[in-house]
């Protein structure tokens, strides 16, 4: 399907004008896997073409009479807007002076590939590489990756037939500009809008931000070995733990990106010891067409373990309403945060936050009457946080599960007593209201706070479980759900093959959300958008620890009518 890769083949993923459009409505969405018989997961001979170094690779499968090409098309054509797209694409591939059925699609070899060689060096830069999961895990930031991507230097590498590369040269010089210089024996052609570079050598068609970039990919692929990513076993180990069969598959070096970084950067040149703790991570991902829908998994290597006590086998899902709209599960979230405090220290970076903190520990303490023992002893356990329809808005819950009871009253209570004096030194127009009784489910007599004219906080704690939320309802919700999600088929179906240990587990009722949305006419002004959210049911998915941590996604489809 398309995307704004679409929008942007000249400076994606292809050599000419028309090639590039192919191409990247493939790199976007519309291409495929391998075969059965050849593992997209193994380091396939197109990376081979890739020099070393390259920080940030993607690559998809170009055989368009593939399973996963045409498991895409099954899916695509199930959603009401896909005609009108595919008339677009079609009318996108066969404009101007080049067919992709009759002139591109029969010389394509089995993959294509794009390494990115360099990106720009800014201050700036360091912030738009990653960013902080709600676990407290360090991840891509991967609008902020995209765009060093789209700025930086990058060689493609196309495969072709064998035999078609006398074609394939022909097609590129028919839309080339200007003479050809030479690498060699190989003629490089410029493009007719200047902004890229081609050669045919064997077996594979070049494409480059500049003449530079194709001389790099020829030089790699002739000495072979270390010299290729093919060869680099920080990307060779990170893909063998991709699936089998995939649709795409990328890599992104971020300990080597943050190094390039910090070269020209004093600021990241200032924190070598929080670098240092980063050097190895690299990420690889991949995506598949499913019969159901779309699957993304990856893997996050060379980066710090996840803290102990932070893997859990979920049972708040149990609590959590069939017709939640969200639902985001994790546990012991006191010891990630300790994680990141910890590698703060160790970064030794402004350690006079660190005498601040604990001066503010000791305030607490006095003022409130409570100890940080006391509010990390609500964070040491399995925690869900719950979105459930509303009017005029959704509610908003997080439960914790706590080993002491009593404790956990004591700490909620203190916090509500000291409430008005911090709500007041915040400015809250809330400041001036007062706190009330409330009866919640099974005899437990909870405290409500309006905050807003539709908004309200409340509290409870139900045995062995603290809950605060938005309303007295979705406690209510909460503590006796009519259907628990756990017992949900669509819950379940989202959840096949679920390991029993996780970080973190995430679910999104995509149906229920859109009936909410189009009650509460958010759908007014574009309404052609509801009848393809209908066709998404759900997106679940799940992180695990150690040092290995992977993440799969999984988006599933409604069956179709």
């Amino acid at each position: 399907m398309r995307t704004a890769l679409a929008s942007r083949p000249k400076r994606v993923a292809a050599p000419l004008a028309a090639t590039m459009t192919a191409l990247a409505l493939i790199a976007a969405g519309c291409g495929t896997s391998d075969k059965k018989d050849a593992p997209a997961a193994d380091a396939s001979s197109v990376s081979g073409y890739i020099p070393s170094g390259a920080l940030v690779y993607a690559e998809m499968s170009t055989d368009t009479e593939g399973a996963q090409w045409k498991q895409i098309d099954t899916l695509a054509k199930t959603f009401p807007a896909y005609p009108e797209l595919r008339k677009q694409m079609d009318d996108d591939l066969s404009s101007g002076d080049v067919n992709f059925d009759k002139d591109v699609k029969p010389l394509l070899g089995g993959r294509a590939a794009i390494g990115v060689l360099t990106i720009p060096t800014s201050s700036s830069a360091s912030t738009a590489l990653t960013t902080t999961a709600p676990s407290g895990t360090t991840v891509p930031n991967m609008p902020g990756v995209a765009e060093a991507a789209n700025d930086g230097k990058y060689v493609a590498a196309i495969e072709v037939k064998a035999g078609k590369e006398a074609e394939a040269e022909a097609l590129i010089s028919k839309n080339a500009t200007g003479t050809p210089t030479t690498l060699g024996s190989t003629k490089v052609y410029r493009d007719k809008d200047g902004k890229s570079y081609a050669a045919v050598v064997p077996g594979a068609i070049l494409v480059g931000t500049t003449p530079d970039q194709i001389k790099a990919a020829i030089d790699a692929k002739a000495a072979g070995g270390a010299a290729t990513l093919s060869g680099n076993s920080r990307f060779t180990d990170a893909i063998s733990k991709l699936p089998q069969e995939t649709f795409a598959q990328g890599y992104i070096d971020l300990g080597q990106m943050l190094q390039v970084q910090a070269k020209d950067n004093p600021s990241l040149q200032s924190q070598a010891k929080a670098l240092a703790m980063y050097k190895d991570m690299r990420i690889a991902t991949s995506a598949a067409a499913e019969t159901e829908g779309g699957r993304v998994k990856g893997v996050l290597l060379g980066g710090p373990e996840t803290p102990d006590g932070t893997t859990f086998a979920p049972t708040l899902n149990a609590r959590v309403p069939a017709n939640a709209l969200f639902y985001y599960g994790l546990s012991n979230m006191q010891a990630q945060v300790a994680q990141g405090v910890q590698q703060y220290i160790a970064s030794g970076q402004n350690p006079q936050i660190i005498d601040q903190a604990n001066a503010a520990s000791g305030q607490m303490q006095s003022m409130l009457g409570i100890s940080l023992d006391d509010l990390k002893a609500l964070g040491e356990k399995e925690h869900a946080i719950v979105v459930t329809p509303g009017l005029p808005y959704p509610n908003v819950a997080v439960a914790l599960q706590v080993d002491d009871p009593a404790r956990a009253t004591k700490t909620l209570d203190a916090l509500r007593k000291a409430s008005p004096t911090l709500l007041g030194q915040a400015n809250a127009p809330a400041a001036n209201q007062q706190w009330s009784q409330v009866p919640l489910e099974g005899g437990v007599t909870g405290w409500d706070l309006p905050v807003a004219p539709s908004g309200h906080v409340t509290y409870g704690v139900d045995g062995k479980l603290a809950l605060i939320g938005s309303s007295p309802v979705v406690l209510k919700q909460i503590q006796r759900p009519t259907q628990p999600l756990s017992d949900s088929e669509l819950y379940k179906k989202g959840f096949a093959g679920q390991p029993e240990d996780v970080t973190s587990v995430m679910w999104l009722n995509v149906g229920e959300a859109v009936r909410v949305g189009e009650t509460a006419g958010a759908f007014k002004d574009d309404p052609e958008v509801v009848p393809n959210l209908k066709r998404v049911a759900s997106v679940s998915g799940w992180t695990t620890g150690g040092k290995e941590q992977t993440f799969e996604v999984f988006v599933r489809l409604n069956p179709a009518k």
